[in-house]
């Protein structure tokens, strides 16, 4: 063996070791650890160097060599991974700018430059695999440059970065955020056995707890910076023997700078001995402070502060060794209690001269919040004159037992209503105890912010008389609101003395002395509804404010004429504006010195006169219109009779002789006309389809003309002779018919006759009819109005035919009731198109209905509905 071969040997076998070794330290390691080994290009790619090494001239460091074109043996078994990608900056790599300048990665191999190109993934263990959730074989020997496990931006920085520290040698360390996994990395990259060893710890957690504690200092400081208090941390400061000398403040927000007048930065600057110096205060503020760090008591103090002339409370709280301190500007409540004050003395003076029952009273409240009583304070005098109880049996008492049944009482809700609101309240209140009981005016005021006052007098005897006045007048309101008469009473309002007033809808002007509207003094529900208004709300209002439209309908003038003259007028009035559209019946008289209207609304019968008037109007030209339809009628129907005249006989007679002259000439010349018979053939069956039509339509003309010939009729007797009529042509076709034995059916002829006709050839016709006796309510909805009869019919007989022919389809139920209308060629079925216009009209003329239903191939049905007179 060679020198050079045990050399090789040597070096792979070093290799294996190294390999080895870093497998059994890894594998089963909880943190990511990733192997990546450099990748060359040299200018002379016919060098064949030991992997992983850096070769020299001599060869004299083999642990240096390096080749591109072997690598090292990937580790069995091994997971690979998308690695993470880190928020660090990219190295910026160098370019080479000639021969003498190499850049960051470029190995000299003998006489040629090789240069670092790319990273290639030679390990990585399961807990990597775990992380990015792949497979081993997806990452062993892949570039880092060309991988498709990671975006260009992450493989760009991943290649710098292990550039950086395979060249430079030394040991790199960052934290970076995955976005992806949404997870916090620890990447450590070292240079490990000429190649790069990249190890990954998850530190989500500890990242996330530490953001978390910055997210909770930053709402701290938040909360702090919006308080409408002053909020601070002050913190002890001792001398050598352990004693407190003074304190600093640590933690403060912008309130303590607005309340106190000093600047934050004089706060944190100066220490609390300083700040009292400053403002030439006295030493009691700091031996407060020190009594609560010292015992761990609470403290509150309320201070008035000459210098900032405004009184402040304060709030200690011991914390670790120091306070927290919260304070708030409490002048405005210092100055309310002030006022308070004065104005419990004004109400002990009132409360002794005055002549009314005054008392004050605050409120008794449960564990909710809720008013369940209250307390009375202070009587006066007069309380205990009108009530007939002592200062001593009230005062100190709750409301409920001075005055028992009260919390039952309207009242009682009164007074919690002006404690909530803070708004005063008036009422009369009757109240009864034992054998006292009278009417009293109550005044309720907010007393403090729990607290009321209540204001007394007894109206006993004016409540009387007012109550019995009272009722008169709503005995009388009733009695005009209950009228559907509409009644007002109002004054005159005239022009002022030395002006001339304008109304802007009556020409001229009106002088001085000239009345200018009425005012309402009083009115009832009618008028009140007219006006969509309240009764309350019209009383003192101008007419013309309320009905502008009596200045320009003339009905002001009339009222002017009545109050003038004293004479009473009666008469029609009709009220149009844009909201309403009225006939009054007016009454107006003068009434002293007012004017007293009465009206009544007879709109609609003024509308039912006038639709009254223009009903005869239109009836007599409807009686013209008709009296000339009817003539035109008679003109029509009589033109009609000639014309089925004219078809029966004129018609009718030359046609049979054509019929009659081609029969001799088919019988007599037939042999001699050759081809020719055919033409004769075919005149004879033109002539002879139209001796069917002329009867058709003689049929049908007749049927239209002969309505009013309804009489009974027995069906059986009809559908016998129909039978009769069809034998020869039942006899051809071999048709059954088959008719509902249990009752009896009409059936017409032409209907029996279709389903002959349009029948399939290879089967044998077969008719079937029905007959039901049905309810009215039972009609198709079609067939629900009875168009022809004057009276409502409560049953119909209803026949059905059907049959097993050809059918049609389901679109042209409608269209074959139509005149010549046709669904098949002349060639394959005969007729005219008249015949089931025919049965239309018969069944109409009978005041029923007839429909059709069928399918192609499935033969048809035809449906009657005749009424049961």
């Amino acid at each position: 063996m060679n020198k050079d071969k045990m050399i090789e040997d040597k070096m792979m076998y070093s290799e294996y070791q190294n390999e080895l070794l870093i497998s059994q330290l890894f594998d089963n390691q909880p943190d990511s650890v990733v192997w990546f080994i450099p990748v060359f290009s040299g200018l002379n790619e016919s060098k064949q160097d030991q992997p992983g090494m850096l070769s020299t001239s001599s060869h004299a460091d083999l642990n240096s060599t390096q080749n591109s074109d072997r690598q090292p043996k990937p580790f069995p078994d091994q997971t690979t991974h998308q690695l993470p990608i880190d928020r660090t900056q990219s190295i910026d790599r160098k370019e080479s700018t000639g021969a003498t300048d190499i850049s960051v990665g470029d190995i000299s191999v003998g006489n040629d430059l090789r240069i670092v190109t790319d990273f290639q993934v030679a390990y990585c263990n399961a807990a990597a695999c775990r992380i990015l959730n792949a497979n081993r074989e997806q990452v062993l020997h892949s570039s880092v440059l060309e991988t498709p496990l990671m975006d260009p931006v992450s493989r760009s920085r991943i290649f710098e970065q292990c550039l950086q520290v395979w060249n430079s040698g030394e040991h790199s360390e960052f934290t970076y955020h995955s976005p992806l996994l949404d997870r916090y990395f620890n990447v450590q990259r070292s240079k490990v056995n000429n190649g790069v060893l990249s190890i990954t710890r998850d530190r989500t957690e500890l990242v996330k707890a530490q953001m978390e504690k910055e997210q909770q200092a930053e709402l701290l400081n938040n909360l702090m910076g919006h308080s409408p208090y002053g909020a601070a941390l002050y913190e002890s400061v001792r001398d050598t023997k352990g004693e407190i000398v003074d304190f600093r403040m640590k933690i403060g927000n912008r309130k303590c700078s607005e309340i106190t007048g000093f600047t934050l930065e004089q706060l944190y600057t100066y220490s609390v001995r300083e700040l009292i110096k400053l403002r030439q205060g006295t030493s009691h503020f700091f031996d407060i402070c020190c009594q609560v760090v010292e015992q761990g008591k609470n403290q509150y103090l309320e201070y008035y502060s000459i210098h900032l002339k405004k009184w402040i409370a304060y709030s200690f709280v011991k914390f670790a060794d120091g306070y927290l301190l919260n304070y708030i500007d409490i002048s405005q409540t210092k100055l309310q209690e002030q006022i308070n004050q004065q104005q419990t003395l004004l109400l002990d003076s009132i409360l002794d001269a005055s002549q009314n029952g005054i008392f004050a009273y605050h409120a008794v409240k449960n564990t909710d919040g809720e008013v369940v009583d209250f307390e009375i304070i202070k009587v006066n005098k007069s309380f205990s004159r009108i009530l007939g109880i002592s200062q001593q049996a009230a005062e100190g008492k709750k409301y409920s037992t001075v005055f028992p049944g009260i919390l039952d009482s309207e009242l009682f809700q009164i007074n919690c209503q002006v404690l909530q609101s803070g708004k005063a309240a008036q009422t009369e209140f009757y109240y009864k105890r034992d054998a006292f009981q009278g009417w009293f005016h109550l005044s309720i005021a907010p007393l403090g912010e729990n607290g009321l006052v209540q204001t007394f007098i007894d109206i006993t005897e004016s409540r009387r008389d007012k109550l019995s006045l009272e009722a008169s007048a709503v005995q009388l309101q009733t009695v005009i609101d209950s009228t559907q008469t509409g009644i007002f009473l109002a004054t005159p309002v005239w022009s002022q003395e030395g002006t001339i007033e304008k109304r802007e809808n009556q020409a001229g002007t009106i002088k001085a002395g000239t009345i200018i509207d009425f005012r309402f003094k009083t009115v009832n529900k009618a008028l009140a509804s007219y006006a969509s208004s309240h009764i309350n709300q019209l009383i003192g209002r101008l007419h013309g404010e309320c009905f502008p439209v009596y200045f320009s309908n003339g009905v002001f003038e009339k009222y002017c004429q009545v109050w003038l003259t004293g004479e009473p007028i009666r008469f029609e009035q009709n009220y149009l504006t844009e909201d309403f559209d009225v006939w009054m019946d007016v009454s107006a008289r003068k009434l002293d010195e007012d004017l007293l209207v009465t009206f009544h609304d007879f709109t609609s019968v003024k509308k039912l006169q006038q639709q009254q008037e223009h009903l005869l109007t239109d009836l007599k030209h409807s009686n013209e219109d008709l009296l000339e339809a009817n003539q035109l009628l008679a003109r029509s129907n009589k033109n009609l009779e000639q014309f089925a005249a004219i078809a029966s006989h004129d018609l009718q007679e030359p046609l049979r002789k054509v019929q009659s002259f081609g029969n001799l000439l088919q019988s007599q010349y037939g042999a001699q006309l050759g081809e020719g018979i055919q033409f004769l053939q075919r005149m004879q069956s033109a002539a002879n389809r139209m001796s069917i039509l002329i009867r058709d339509l003689l049929t049908f003309s007749k049927i239209s003309t002969q309505k009013d010939c309804l009489a009974p009729v027995s069906l059986n007797q009809v559908i016998n002779s129909v039978l009769v009529e069809l034998e020869l042509r039942m006899e051809e076709t071999k048709a059954r018919i088959l008719v509902d034995s249990s009752q009896l059916a009409q059936l017409f002829q032409n209907l029996l006759s279709n389903a002959l006709k349009f029948h399939n050839p290879n089967v044998a016709p077969f008719i079937e009819v029905k007959y039901q006796l049905i309810s009215a309510s039972d009609l198709p909805i079609v067939g629900r109005i009875n168009r022809n009869s004057k009276q409502t019919l409560q049953h119909y007989h209803r026949i059905e035919v059907s049959d097993n022919g050809i059918g049609f389809e389901p679109e042209y139920a409608e269209r074959i009731f139509q005149m010549f209308q046709r669904l098949h060629s002349k060639q394959d079925y005969s007729g005219t198109g008249i015949g089931l216009a025919i049965c239309e009209k018969v069944v109409t003329n009978h005041g029923g209905i007839i429909m059709a239903s069928s399918e192609v191939g499935k033969g048809a049905t035809f449906t009657l509905f005749l009424p049961a007179y």
